[in-house]
């Protein structure tokens, strides 16, 4: 039994097999996982053109996601609920009730125009006419 105690003892089988045992390291970093980096576009929502601001035919006035926003006089609303100017004039927002007799209101956009001549002529006739008498006026035979 001494001969064994000798010979073999704790501390000496302790260290031989933690010599024994080889740590691996990485040769390259480990990239890792991530649950960022999905960013969507910016939509560019909101007013453009606040109360008694002049506005141009065709100026955006507000960029809207559903109808917060109504259109009102002189004023037309895209597909996406955009609202833009049809005539040269000054923004203006109100206040009006749904329907008659109710409490709840909508807030309307309109656009009060700065010149009265030619208010009810539509843009698109003017163009054509313009186009027409051009046209008629620069043909040579």
């Amino acid at each position: 039994m001494s001969f064994f105690r000798g010979a073999f003892s704790t501390s000496s089988l302790f260290i031989n097999t933690v010599d024994s045992v080889t740590k691996r390291f990485a040769t390259k970093k480990s990239a890792g996982s991530t649950k960022n980096g999905r960013t969507s576009q910016p939509k560019n929502l909101g007013l453009k053109k606040s109360g008694n601001q002049l506005v141009y035919p065709g100026e955006i006035i507000i960029r809207q996601r559903g109808t917060e926003f109504h259109p009102g006089t002189f004023v037309g609303m895209g597909k996406d609920h955009t609202i833009f100017s049809k005539t040269i004039g000054l923004v203006s927002f109100s206040k009006e009730p749904k329907f008659p007799g109710s409490k709840k209101t909508r807030r309307f956009i309109s656009v009060a125009p700065l010149y009265t001549e030619n208010i009810n002529t539509n843009i698109d006739d003017n163009i054509n006419t313009n186009i027409n008498n051009n046209s008629n006026n620069n043909i040579n035979i």
